[in-house]
């Protein structure tokens, strides 16, 4: 597990399980005391994806008590969790990417926001980028690792899954933007985007800076990450193949791409639809007998 994930987790254990179920021995935990957990947590607000998190923690537990023989039956699997939400995607259209681009040129994280929105990285991937990692003959980066942020500060990992450690071939546009941020670097080697003191970038700050930026420049509000999902549906729009997209992403499942931005590629619909008519359409007028 990500020392993120842990963090997060080990808070949501601490301040909405423990102190509802924690002094309830294991073989007395029955399906209604997890259902009023996740009703009580629901009424004070939580959201049902925060819910859901509670009850895979408490589900994972009490697998491994099954397991252990410490228990008989995982009680969770008689309760009924919440359906996880999907949020709303929020995307620019070309026109608004454009004129952020120009707005914000001479912003120190300019060159971090182009390449999110040229390359779909994701943001840590992006302050993880290391001198030796790009090719600029080839036009390439190697994304190997990855900048994450925690109590105590920031910390350099691999990156979220293994197939998120991929090679993305960077656009001629956003490649002219970082060799000329490159030729200005005063080193030639490690992490390319760094603090003012020489430490890392903390994530939250790039996060900060776009929210000001794009709120000045007049675009409608989006997230830092809705970045990652504007460049897949310019690259939808432009007509580029859910397989492609999926590489750059570096989902390591086709199905998980599509299960996210499917509705972007109706092109798909369309090239099965004719797939369909070319296999099923006669060469040839048949006549009956």
């Amino acid at each position: 597990m990500r020392p993120n994930t842990l963090e997060i987790r080990s808070y949501i254990l601490r301040k909405h399980i423990l102190p509802i179920i924690g002094s309830i021995k294991l073989v007395g935990l029955r399906p209604d005391h997890l259902q009023s957990l996740y009703s009580k947590k629901l009424d004070e607000g939580l959201s049902k994806n925060t819910v859901l998190i509670i009850h895979q923690l408490i589900h994972k537990a009490l697998s491994n008590a099954e397991k252990w023989g410490m228990v008989k039956r995982n009680v969770s699997d008689l309760v009924e969790a919440p359906k996880r939400e999907k949020k709303p995607m929020s995307i620019w259209t070309p026109e608004q990417v454009l004129h952020f681009i120009n707005t914000t040129r001479d912003h120190p994280y300019w060159v971090i926001w182009v390449l999110a929105i040229y390359t779909s990285m994701r943001r840590g991937e992006i302050l993880g980028i290391h001198y030796e990692d790009i090719n600029l003959s080839k036009g390439t980066v190697f994304v190997q690792y990855s900048v994450h942020s925690r109590k105590g500060g920031t910390f350099l990992s691999k990156p979220k899954t293994e197939s998120s450690i991929r090679i993305v071939k960077i656009p001629e546009d956003a490649l002219s933007a970082l060799k000329i941020y490159l030729d200005h670097l005063d080193r030639k080697e490690g992490i390319i985007f760094r603090s003012s003191r020489g430490e890392f970038v903390h994530p939250s700050n790039v996060v900060r800076a776009f929210k000001h930026e794009s709120k000045k420049a007049g675009l409608p509000k989006i997230r830092f990450h809705d970045l990652r999902h504007t460049s897949v549906a310019l690259m939808a729009a432009a007509g580029i193949h859910a397989k492609t997209v999926q590489e750059r992403l570096g989902h390591a499942q086709l199905s998980t791409t599509l299960d996210v931005y499917f509705h972007l590629f109706p092109s798909l619909q369309d090239e099965a639809s004719e797939k369909l008519d070319g296999m099923l359409r006669p060469s040839s007028p048949t006549t009956s007998p």
